[in-house]
């Protein structure tokens, strides 16, 4: 049976989490990218991606205007708000709009003039949605009512965003095995006898049971679950009608627990009357896709860009004899994250401007491929999709949930 943590649990370990977060990896992100402070003001109904991200787990949104600061003067973090008071904010940041006679824009302008701050990262980005958060409207409003002197520094929290949201804690590692346990579990809740009746049971039903147990537990997924398969009678290799006997069943899943995203594809063989095992010829071109896994894995090095990373594990399967696509991103407090992608579905090439961000130590992805196999038994060649959470340390490439092999049902 799936268990979850209490919801009081959940907060409790969320925001354990943001404040180490905070506390150590913005700090360090701060150091590298040279800018010392981040300027995260959000409206009630419209929050920007990243104040979402740096709020406590009680503190669902913004109220009314709420502004967040954070601030490395080269010794400790500053986390502080400007906001009316609110005792599930204050919790982490510190309230520097005590004095009511001035308006919440003055404070904000008196506060960033007293610490003096030379760099003030804001989210305006051409490149990154999650760092081009801040409303048109509220940009005009800062520009409008804050000194010019605190304007001037204004710049893109691009570099100080991706370094912050690419970096895994130990806390986070030791969780995410925990959250990858329960989205296996949910998958093969799905991939069962109990829920897959061959000849009744469409792809659809498949997805909604799906759908139902994430929410039943009290969770999220951050895409809606997709259940397709492949077979001998057409060579859709999404096909989304009536699991049959002899069908390759496939998923691609997600869920969103304790602020961090899973993103998992799995395979499963309905087995037909006369079977009591995976055609041999399937069981092979699972293999060949396990193959190009290994290279993709020891392809990860530090240091290395998305883009030069895809080259290479591209040409080593190709050198392989294999039939491989890459498309694999990060993953972390998003679905898909900030970090550098290696391929993408759509481009088998360089990616620009993602790709050519550096792979760093102790970072999450998507580990998400495909592979190509001439299968006898239905005539053509089918894809075998793949995707595996996985953590970047020690210059190594971890799985967070072994892969299963092909369930048999």
């Amino acid at each position: 049976m799936i268990t979850v943590r209490t919801q009081r649990e959940q907060a409790q370990i969320k925001d354990e989490i943001l404040k180490y977060r905070l506390d150590n990896i913005l700090k360090d992100a701060m150091i590298t990218t040279g800018i010392d402070t981040w300027l995260i003001p959000s409206k009630e109904y419209c929050e920007d991606p990243m104040f979402k991200l740096l709020t406590p787990a009680n503190f669902l949104t913004a109220r009314r205007l709420s502004i967040l600061i954070l601030h490395y003067d080269g010794e400790k973090m500053h986390k502080c708000c400007c906001n009316n008071p609110d005792g599930s904010l204050e919790e982490i940041y510190e309230n520097v709009y005590t004095d009511r006679s001035k308006s919440q824009f003055a404070a904000l302008n008196d506060y960033l003039l007293s610490i003096n701050a030379k760099r003030i990262a804001i989210d305006v980005s051409s490149n990154y949605a999650y760092f081009d958060g801040l409303s048109k409207g509220l940009y005009d409003l800062l520009i409008k009512e804050l000194d010019e002197k605190v304007t001037s520094r204004f710049e893109s929290s691009e570099k100080l965003g991706i370094s912050y949201c690419e970096k895994r804690s130990d806390l986070e590692i030791r969780y995410y095995k925990e959250i990858m346990d329960v989205a296996i579990s949910i998958i093969e809740e799905a991939f069962s006898p109990e829920i897959i009746k061959p000849g009744f049971t469409t792809t659809t039903d498949v997805e909604w049971f799906m759908k139902q147990r994430v929410k039943e537990l009290g969770l999220d997924y951050w895409f809606s679950p997709d259940v397709n398969l492949q077979n001998g009678n057409n060579d859709n290799p999404m096909q989304t009608t009536i699991i049959n006997k002899g069908d390759l069943l496939h998923c691609d899943f997600g869920i969103d627990y304790l602020s961090l995203k899973t993103d998992t594809q799995r395979l499963a063989y309905i087995l037909k009357d006369d079977e009591d095992d995976i055609p041999a010829s399937i069981k092979e071109g699972y293999r060949k896709n396990m193959e190009f896994h290994q290279l993709v894995r020891d392809s990860f090095k530090e240091g290395l860009s998305g883009n030069e990373i895809f080259e290479a594990a591209i040409s080593k399967g190709k050198e392989k004899g294999l039939k491989p696509m890459l498309y694999t991103h990060p993953l972390g407090l998003f679905g898909h994250a900030p970090g550098p992608t290696i391929g993408l579905f759509s481009n088998q090439g360089p990616v620009f401007p993602a790709g050519t961000n550096i792979l760093h130590d102790k970072t999450g992805y998507a580990l998400e491929l495909n592979t190509r196999y001439h299968i006898p038994e239905y005539g053509r060649e089918i894809f075998f999709f793949t995707e595996e959470s996985v953590i970047f340390q020690d210059n190594k490439l971890e799985y967070l949930s072994a892969p299963q092999g092909i369930y048999k049902i």
